[in-house]
C-alpha cells in the first residue's frame, strides 16, 4: 500500500473511532430512547354506535355496541422477556387470512416507570392490525410516551362494499379512546392533558377527522346512507361532539386517505383542523395518491401550522413494520409491508426522526426540536454539506446553507420537507 493511501486509511479509521451521533445512516432522532418498553392490552366497549351497513340496508339509523381492543406501549422498568407479536392479514379470495409474527422489544405486563407521560393514539390502515404499527409504539415508548394503538375491526381488504364502516367508525373510535383516556383509562402513567394522534392510510383520514376536519354528507362516499345521517354529530344533534377527539396537541398523518381514492370532507372540510399537523407521504403512492391526495390535504388545512415530509418515488407501504418472514412468499403479502423503491429501515428511521422532533416540540415543549424543521433547502438533495465537517459519518448540525440537521453525510437524499403557517 502506498504512503498516501495508508494515510487516508488511517485518517478514516480515526474518524470512525471518533464515533457518530446516529446509528448507521439513520438520522439522529430515530434511535430508541433510554426507557425499557412495557406492553399491555385493554378492551373497551363503545355503546349504541351507528351500524352503517344496517343503515344502508334498512334506510334508517340502527345502533349496536362496538368492542375495541387496545395495544398500549409504555415506558417501563427494565427486566423481563419480550415476546413476538402475532397477527393476520386478508388474502385474495378464496384464500384464508395469512398469519405472521413480528419481533418485539416490549415486555408484556412490565412495571411502569412511575412517571406521568404524554399520550399518542395510533390508528392503523384499512384491514391492518395494530401490531403493524409497533415500529412507532415501541420507539416512542422508549422516549417517554404512552402509545395506544386501536384495533378497529375493519372488514376484509377485499370487502370494498363495506368501506362505509371505517369511514364512520374511524373518527368515532379515535374520539372515544381519547375520551376514555381523559376519564382515567391509563391511570397514573398517562397525562391526559397532552394527547397527540397518529394515523396511517385510513387511520390518517380518521385522525384528521377526529381533529376537526368536517365530513360532507354530499360527498359520493356517503351517498348510500340515509339522508341527513351525519346530522346526529352536528351541533344540536343527539351525538354532538362524538366525532371530535377534543383538545389534542398535534396530529401526524402518514399516507393519509380522505381525498383519494374516496373523498370525504368536501371543499372546505379540512379548514376545521387547527392544531399542528405533520403529513408523511410518498409521491408515487398508488393507493391514496399524492396530488390529488396528501399534497391537497397539506394545501387545504388552511388553519393549521403544517409540515409535509415527502419520500420521492415512495409508495403507500411506508407506514408499517418491515415484512415478516411469513409474508415473503407472494407479492400480495409482501406489498402490505414493503416499498418497491425505499429500504424499509431507511423509511422508518427517517419518519421516526421527524415524528420524534414533532412530538417533543408540541407535547413536551422542547423548543430545541424546531431546528430539525428549519432546513436550508426544502429538497434534501440540494442541501449543501459544511466543508468544516470532515468525518466520514458526520452528522449535520443544521443551520443556514447546510444539510438538514441530524442527517448523516451523503444520506440526506430523496426527501422534500415543506412548511406552511396558518392561512397560507
Amino acid at each position: 500500500m502506498g504512503i498516501f493511501r495508508a494515510l487516508i486509511l488511517a485518517a478514516f479509521i480515526l474518524a470512525r473511532a471518533a464515533g457518530a451521533n446516529a446509528i448507521g445512516d439513520a438520522p439522529e432522532l430515530a434511535a430508541p430512547g433510554p426507557a425499557a418498553v412495557g406492553l399491555t392490552e385493554k378492551a373497551i366497549v363503545h355503546r349504541d354506535q351507528v351500524d352503517p351497513m344496517r343503515a344502508v340496508a334498512d334506510r334508517h339509523i340502527v345502533t349496536r355496541d362496538r368492542s375495541l381492543r387496545l395495544m398500549v406501549w409504555y415506558p417501563a422498568q427494565p427486566g423481563g422477556q419480550a415476546t413476538s407479536y402475532q397477527a393476520s392479514l386478508s388474502e385474495p379470495p378464496p384464500l384464508r387470512p395469512k398469519s405472521f409474527k413480528l419481533p418485539s422489544r416490549a415486555v408484556r405486563g412490565a412495571k411502569p416507570d412511575g412517571e406521568h407521560h404524554p399520550v399518542v393514539i395510533v390508528s392503523h390502515g384499512f384491514a391492518n392490525d395494530p401490531t403493524m404499527m409497533s415500529w412507532i409504539g415501541e420507539n416512542l415508548a422508549t422516549k417517554g410516551y404512552v402509545v395506544v394503538a386501536i384495533a378497529h375491526n375493519d372488514p376484509g381488504f377485499t370487502e370494498i362494499n363495506k368501506l362505509i364502516e371505517p369511514l364512520l367508525w374511524r373518527p368515532l373510535d379515535i374520539a372515544f379512546v381519547a375520551h376514555e383516556i381523559r376519564e382515567g383509562l391509563l391511570g397514573r402513567m398517562a397525562d391526559p392533558s397532552r394527547i397527540a394522534l397518529i394515523g396511517y392510510s385510513m387511520g390518517g383520514y380518521g385522525v384528521l377527522t377526529a381533529a376537526g376536519a368536517r365530513l360532507d354528507p354530499a360527498e359520493p362516499s356517503f351517498g348510500a346512507l340515509p339522508s341527513h345521517w351525519l346530522d346526529r354529530y352536528e351541533p344540536g344533534g343527539s351525538e354532538q361532539g362524538a366525532l371530535s377527539a377534543g383538545d389534542v396537541k398535534a396530529i401526524i398523518a402518514i399516507a393519509p386517505a380522505g381525498k383519494t381514492p374516496f373523498s370525504t370532507w368536501g371543499k372546505d372540510g379540512l379548514a376545521g383542523v387547527r392544531v399542528p399537523l405533520l403529513i408523511i407521504a410518498g409521491d408515487a403512492d398508488r393507493t391514496v395518491g399524492f396530488k390529488p391526495g396528501p399534497a391537497d390535504i397539506f394545501a387545504e388545512a388552511l388553519n393549521a401550522s403544517r409540515t409535509l415530509l415527502v419520500f420521492k418515488e415512495g409508495g403507500h407501504s411506508i407506514g408499517v413494520d418491515p415484512v415478516p418472514a411469513e409474508m415473503r412468499d407472494s407479492l400480495w403479502d409482501q406489498d402490505w409491508f414493503e416499498d418497491p423503491v425505499w429500504r424499509k429501515d431507511r423509511v422508518t428511521a427517517t419518519s421516526l426522526h421527524f415524528i420524534t422532533a414533532f412530538l417533543d416540540l408540541h407535547l413536551k415543549g422542547d423548543a430545541s426540536r424546531e431546528a430539525y424543521f428549519q432546513v436550508s433547502n426544502p429538497e434534501s438533495d440540494k442541501s449543501p454539506w459544511s466543508d468544516s465537517e470532515t468525518r466520514y459519518d458526520a452528522v449535520s448540525q443544521g443551520g443556514p446553507n447546510t444539510a438538514w440537521k441530524g442527517f448523516v453525510r451523503n444520506h440526506q437524499v430523496g426527501l422534500v420537507l415543506r412548511h406552511l403557517d396558518p392561512e397560507q
